[in-house]
């Protein structure tokens, strides 16, 4: 039986989720209201499953973006992935969302690089740069608009992702996740489910 992971993404001002089936994304919900994440997950979930005439009970595992992102979005969807993998006892993925953002977008566009950015305000970003031969020059990081400039200009032929607008938001969203969710899904690299934290990257350090 090809197995079903609902991948989740609270990470940005817009809540999506997604079902992926044997490596593939099948239907994606993304809200369009705005910083309302523990208001619809529950029902955008439900939806999405009964849209598809799937039960909770034919779900696999669960994968979440881990971070960095949000601080309120990320705690509301890791809370309900735990939940959802507690309670149907299956496996729980985190997903690195700078990263696997990057990486799906290079394998549709081989030839760019991209610089991946998330607001952080007060003029701070979270970053990732994922080069055309496939290398995270930078993986996951923080950075003001000073250091984010000054890495802007010593790279080249980037594409640059960001969510600083309701127009560039479309990349950031769930069905970006399912191909490394799948990944992790057959290396059976799974997360403790009591342990699990999102990632925080605030104020120039990291907190996990």
């Amino acid at each position: 039986m090809d197995p079903w992971i609902l991948v989740i993404d609270t990470s940005t001002s817009f809540l999506s989720v997604s079902l992926g089936c044997n490596g593939k994304e099948i239907d994606t919900y993304r809200s369009l209201e705005s910083l309302n994440h523990a208001k619809y997950i529950t029902t955008s979930i439900i939806s999405l499953l009964e849209k598809n005439n799937l039960e909770l009970s034919a779900l696999n595992a669960v994968a979440v973006h881990c971070g960095p992102g949000s601080f309120t979005g990320l705690r509301v969807g890791s809370s309900v992935a735990k939940g959802l993998c507690f309670g149907l006892d299956i496996p729980l993925i985190s997903v690195k969302g700078l990263e696997a953002i990057s990486k799906t977008l290079s394998e549709q566009n081989p030839l760019h690089s991209y610089f991946t950015l998330i607001d952080a305000r007060r003029n701070n970003f979270y970053y990732s740069y994922f080069d055309a031969e496939k290398n995270y020059l930078h993986p996951s990081s923080f950075a003001n608009e000073e250091e984010i400039i000054n890495i802007k200009n010593k790279i080249s032929n980037a594409i640059i992702i960001k969510n600083t607008n309701e127009e560039d938001q479309t990349y950031f969203c769930s069905s970006f996740l399912v191909q490394d969710a799948f990944e992790k899904y057959n290396n059976q690299i799974f997360e403790d489910i009591a342990a699990f934290e999102p990632l925080y990257l605030v104020n120039n350090y990291i907190k996990s």
